[in-house]
């Protein structure tokens, strides 16, 4: 008997003492994000967790507990937020956030069409209107109108990057242009004959 009275008060002690570490801890969990905080992707670029730790100065290691709220839609252009949070024993919640924005990629930023007044190099004194239609399915569609009446229609398939676009003509034959558009109504475009500086219409 003396035994199991002597174990019963320190097993009791124990638990008040484990109560009293809960009663006491008002500190919350500190949320680490792994990766950037802020990040910034091109449409249609795949977003790839990072992940989070949560460290707790009476529970220790809570990583596990990590809960995260949001969503990231890499089709649509926007900033997205995504809440990461963790709960201690004592309910006290810590939480972090990460910033995800989509911006537009090459295909949005060249889709539409642009104009500029060009010169027959052969003949400086013939002009021509020259309008390039950028679809999103890939697209390129050549308008060609010179001031002698005449009228000349091409059609490529195309990829780009943020700086270069790459034609690829019926035949198969590849060219690459590089490019800079300036406040999405400007589109300077570098060829063999030298740079075209188009408006968006």
């Amino acid at each position: 008997m003396k035994n199991i009275f002597f174990i019963l008060p320190v097993w009791l002690c124990i638990a008040c003492s484990a109560d009293d570490n809960q009663i006491g801890d008002t500190t919350a969990p500190v949320i680490t994000l792994l990766g950037d905080a802020e990040v910034i992707l091109n449409r249609e670029e795949i977003y790839v967790e990072a992940g989070a730790t949560a460290i707790d100065d009476v529970d220790g290691d809570i990583s596990d507990r990590i809960q995260i709220a949001g969503q990231v839609l890499t089709d649509n252009i926007g900033i997205y937020y995504l809440t990461y949070s963790a709960t201690d024993d004592a309910g006290n919640i810590g939480s972090a956030t990460r910033d995800i924005e989509i911006k537009p990629n090459s295909i949005d930023l060249l889709a539409g069409s642009w104009f500029v007044v060009i010169t027959d190099s052969d003949n400086p004194s013939v002009t021509g209107d020259l309008t390039l239609t950028f679809t999103s399915n890939n697209d390129l569609f050549v308008n060609q109108i010179w001031s002698t009446g005449e009228t000349a229609n091409f059609t490529y398939e195309y990829t780009a990057t943020l700086e270069e676009i790459t034609l690829i003509e019926p035949d198969g034959t590849v060219e690459v242009l590089p490019y800079v558009i300036i406040e999405n109504d400007t589109l300077i475009l570098t060829t063999e004959d030298g740079d075209l500086e188009l408006t968006r219409i």
